[in-house]
């Protein structure tokens, strides 16, 4: 009886250990998959070169970039920049996030010049001020680079990454070679980490390289494929990829199977929620936002607006106009020669 309890309770440790999928330091290299306590972190996988996942992909005419192995992170206690080690590993707020730091779970929502944890939740542009919240959006107008600042896991020199343009995002999701062949939504089971040690999906948008060989035994369905879903203006405020009448296709993936698509160079955009001005932190796995690097005005008021990428299960913008004292995620590209 003793051997079958333990037994039991090594299969658990194992499997808890293999889904938390918790990150201590991002940048720490540590083994395996990690854990809360000290010591944890996810080791960077062998196809990761200086934080650049391999795929490459055409965002305007000549134009080729390799996307960073994961979104953006900041810990102001260190003034330190790092790329989340897994595309799906995310901060959150109070309940959802698999990004820990000395054992305790980061939250975006403690956001400061002072705060000793990661967020991954940021200002229109805020390169300078990332822990920046609750401006008035008159006082924050400027953009200044996230990829000019030195990142610990992504090769640690300035100016080594930058933001995608409204343009380059636009020009990657509709207009490349075989555009609607190249993107789609996707699962990821038991890859989210919730209160309490429990685990539940979250899901992305898939961006596909311009060359890609598919992961043997591994499906894939580009939204492109779904006769109901199309292309739809909105008043020059940016158009959207939506249904018509029914929910899309989605692809579900295991965390393992997630782990080889990386390999082949797709692309995990990760839901990560937002934050509204004044408002908290939205926990939200299921709707992403990602900045561009494109300030502009929207045609019903004198703000200061900027462009971003935003997908839920039935929607996908490939730049929507939104106020510059919300918050989003960056997901940084290197040019490709």
């Amino acid at each position: 009886m003793k051997t079958k309890t333990f037994l039991v309770a090594l299969l658990g440790a194992v499997v808890t250990a293999f889904c938390a999928c918790e990150v201590n330091d991002p940048d720490s290299g540590g083994g395996g998959n990690g854990g809360s306590g000290d010591g944890g972190g996810s080791s960077t996988p062998s196809y990761v070169v200086n934080g650049r996942l391999p795929g490459v992909f055409t965002v305007g005419q000549g134009k080729k970039v390799s996307f960073s192995m994961g979104n953006l992170l900041y810990l102001a206690s260190e003034d330190k920049w790092a790329f989340a080690p897994k595309q799906y590993q995310k901060v959150g707020g109070t309940y959802e996030g698999n990004i820990f730091h000395n054992g305790v779970k980061s939250d975006n929502n403690y956001a400061s010049k002072t705060y000793d944890g990661w967020i991954d939740a940021f200002l229109f542009g805020a390169g300078n001020e990332p822990w920046l919240r609750n401006q008035d959006i008159y006082s924050h107008t400027d953009f200044i680079e996230w990829g000019s600042h030195p990142i610990s896991n992504g090769g640690n020199k300035a100016n080594q990454w930058r933001t995608l343009t409204e343009d380059e995002w636009t020009y990657l999701f509709t207009m490349r070679k075989d555009a609607d062949k190249k993107f789609g939504f996707c699962e990821i089971q038991n890859a989210l980490m919730l209160i309490y040690d429990e685990y539940t999906s979250i899901y992305a948008i898939m961006l596909i390289p311009d060359s890609w060989t598919r992961p043997s035994g591994i499906a894939f369905t580009p939204l492109g494929k779904d006769s109901n879903w199309g292309w739809f203006p909105n008043n020059g405020e940016g158009f959207w990829y939506r249904s018509t009448n029914a929910r899309p296709e989605v692809n579900v993936y295991t965390v393992s199977e997630f782990e080889k698509l990386s390999k082949s160079g797709v692309v995990f955009l990760p839901g990560n929620g937002q934050l509204g001005g004044g408002g908290k932190y939205s926990e939200r796995s299921d709707a992403g936002y990602y900045w561009s690097a494109s300030r502009k005005k929207a045609s019903t008021t004198d703000a200061p607006y900027a462009d971003c990428v935003m997908f839920d299960l039935l929607n996908i913008w490939p730049y929507m106009s939104m106020a510059v004292n919300d918050l989003a995620s960056v997901r940084l590209v290197q040019d490709v020669k």
